[in-house]
C-alpha cells in the first residue's frame, strides 16, 4: 500500500516531498498543471492529506494542497513558477516597499555627474578612434553659419585639424608602446588604463629660516618668515607625459620679487626633486642678550638650491607616483626602505640695524649628505590612499664661509649636521576621478650653537582634482 501525491511548485516553493520522495512535474506536461492527481489507497481518507511546504526565508508551515481546475491560467500553474523572484517582499507580508524619495538637490548632482561622465567617455572614444580634434571642433562651431565664401575655409581648417588628429594618433602609438612594459608587482600597483589624464592644482608654499649662537658672551637668535606663495596650475597628460601651465597671481599684479622654481621626477624605483628659491621679501627679529628687535622686510636675502635624491628597495610593490603624481594607482598596501643623497648650495645676506649697530653678515655654504629611510602607501577600502615618507640624511662634506663685519671665519661642525625630506599625502579616488592633498618638507640642521647653527624648513602643500578618461 502506498501513497503518492504529485504538486505544482513555484520558484517561491521550490522542495516539496514526502521523505526520500520527490515529484517534478516537467514543464512539457501542461496537463500536469492544471490537475492534481491523487492516489489513495482504500481505506484512506482523501480529505486529510496535507502538505508540509517550505518557502524562501519562511518558517516551516502546513499548507492544504488546493486542486487546480482545468480553466486556470498559466500564471496559476507552471507559469508561476517562472515568475522573478521580488526582493521587495519581506518576511513579514507581502507588501511591497515603496522607494524613498529623491531630493532635487541630489537629482541635480546625479544629472551633473551623468553629463560629466558622459563627456569623459566621448573624450576618451575620440581620442581612441583618432578624430578628437575635429570632433572638439564640430562642439565649437555646431550653432555657427557659415557664409558661401567661408566654405573654403572651412574646408581647410578640417584639413588642419585631421592632419592634428594623425600626429596625435602617431604619439599616442608610441607612449603606450612603452607605457605599460613597467617591471612591477600587478597585484600591488598598475598603470591607469585611461588614456588621458587632466587635472587642477592649487599649490602653497613658504620658508622658515632660524639662527643661534653668541656673540662673544652674548646669546643671540634671529627668526625670518617668508610670505606665502600661491600658484595654479593646469597639467594635461597622455600616458604619463604632460604638459601644464601655472599662474602667480602675486607675480602678476607685482606684489612678489621673490623667484621659485621647481623641478621633480618621481618614478617607482627611484627619482628625484629639485628646487631653486631666491627670496627678498622675509620678514623676522633678532633678539640680542635677551632683548627682541623686529626687522623689515628685505632685511634677509637668500639664494637656495636644494636636490634630493631616492631610490626604493621596494619599488615593484610601492609607488611614489601613486600618491605624488597619480600617475601609477596603488591597489594593495606597501612599503618600501629608502636609500637617498641630498645636495643644498646658499648664500644669505642680512644687513639689519641690531642694538643701534649697523651689522652685515653673508653665509656662503655647500653640503652633501647621504641617508636611510622609509615610505609606506597605505590603501583603505580601494578608494582611499595614505602616503607617508621620512629620509633624513647626513651631511658628510661641509663647505661653508662666514664674512661678519668684515672679519672672515668658517660655521663650526658639531655632529649630527642633518638634512631631511617628509612627504604627505592623501587621496581618495572613484570612477575615474580623484581628489587629494600632498606636502613635501626640506629641511635642515647644521652649525654650532656655541659660535653659530641654522635651521630652516622650506614647505609646498598642493590640493588637487583631476579626471582620467
Amino acid at each position: 500500500m502506498f501513497a503518492a501525491v504529485a504538486f505544482l511548485v513555484s520558484d517561491f516553493m521550490p522542495a516539496l516531498a514526502m521523505p526520500n520522495r520527490t515529484a517534478i512535474a516537467p514543464p512539457a506536461m501542461t496537463a500536469a498543471a492544471n490537475t492534481c492527481t491523487k492516489v489513495v489507497s482504500p481505506g484512506a481518507a482523501a480529505e486529510n492529506i496535507n502538505a508540509k511546504v517550505v518557502s524562501h526565508g519562511k518558517n516551516t508551515a502546513n499548507a492544504v494542497a488546493n486542486l487546480v481546475s482545468p480553466g486556470a491560467t498559466a500564471a496559476q500553474g507552471v507559469g508561476a513558477a517562472e515568475q522573478p523572484y521580488d526582493a521587495s517582499l519581506r518576511d513579514g507580508g507581502d507588501t511591497v516597499k515603496p522607494a524613498k524619495p529623491i531630493s532635487e538637490r541630489k537629482a541635480r548632482r546625479m544629472r551633473r555627474r551623468e553629463r560629466i561622465d558622459s563627456l569623459r567617455m566621448e573624450l576618451r572614444n575620440r581620442a581612441e578612434s583618432g578624430d578628437v580634434l575635429r570632433w572638439g571642433d564640430t562642439l565649437f562651431h555646431r550653432k555657427k553659419a557659415f557664409a558661401d565664401g567661408d566654405t573654403l575655409k572651412q574646408a581647410n581648417r578640417r584639413m588642419r585639424l585631421e592632419r592634428g588628429d594623425q600626429k596625435l594618433s602617431k604619439f599616442r602609438d608610441i607612449v603606450t608602446r612603452h607605457y605599460f612594459h613597467s617591471n612591477v608587482d600587478s597585484a600591488y600597483i598598475r598603470r591607469p588604463d585611461e588614456l588621458w589624464t587632466v587635472s587642477l592644482h592649487g599649490h602653497m608654499a613658504g620658508t622658515l629660516l632660524g639662527t643661534r649662537g653668541h656673540a662673544g658672551d652674548i646669546p643671540i637668535s634671529g627668526f625670518w618668515t617668508s610670505r606665502l606663495r600661491g600658484t595654479f596650475s593646469v597639467l594635461a597628460s597622455c600616458r604619463g607625459i604632460g604638459i601644464g601651465i601655472a599662474i602667480n597671481p602675486l607675480k602678476l599684479i607685482g606684489r612678489s620679487s621673490s623667484t621659485t622654481f621647481n623641478v621633480n621626477s618621481y618614478g617607482n624605483r627611484a627619482g628625484f626633486d629639485f628646487s631653486y628659491n631666491n627670496s627678498k621679501t622675509d620678514r623676522g627679529n633678532i633678539t640680542y642678550d635677551g632683548v627682541r628687535q623686529d626687522l623689515p622686510q628685505g632685511s634677509l636675502r637668500r639664494r637656495e638650491m636644494f636636490a634630493n635624491f631616492y631610490w626604493a628597495a621596494n619599488g615593484r610593490r610601492f609607488s611614489f607616483p601613486a600618491a605624488l603624481t597619480q600617475s601609477f594607482v596603488q591597489r594593495r598596501s606597501a612599503g618600501s626602505l629608502l636609500i637617498g643623497a641630498a645636495l643644498q648650495i646658499g648664500d644669505m645676506k642680512i644687513n639689519a640695524d641690531v642694538n643701534d649697530t649697523a651689522t652685515q653678515a653673508r653665509l656662503k655654504y655647500a653640503d652633501f649628505a647621504i641617508g636611510v629611510g622609509y615610505a609606506h602607501n597605505l590603501v583603505l577600502g580601494r578608494r582611499w590612499l595614505l602616503h607617508c615618507s621620512l629620509l633624513p640624511s647626513l651631511i658628510i662634506y661641509d663647505h661653508d664661509k662666514l664674512r661678519h663685519d668684515g672679519v672672515n671665519s668658517r660655521m663650526r661642525y658639531h655632529f649630527p649636521n642633518i638634512i631631511a625630506k617628509n612627504t604627505w599625502a592623501l587621496q581618495y579616488s572613484h570612477h575615474g576621478r580623484f581628489i587629494g592633498l600632498s606636502t613635501v618638507l626640506h629641511g635642515y640642521w647644521k652649525g654650532d650653537e656655541k659660535h653659530l647653527s641654522i635651521y630652516s624648513m622650506r614647505w609646498r602643500s598642493t590640493i588637487y582634482y583631476g579626471l582620467r578618461f
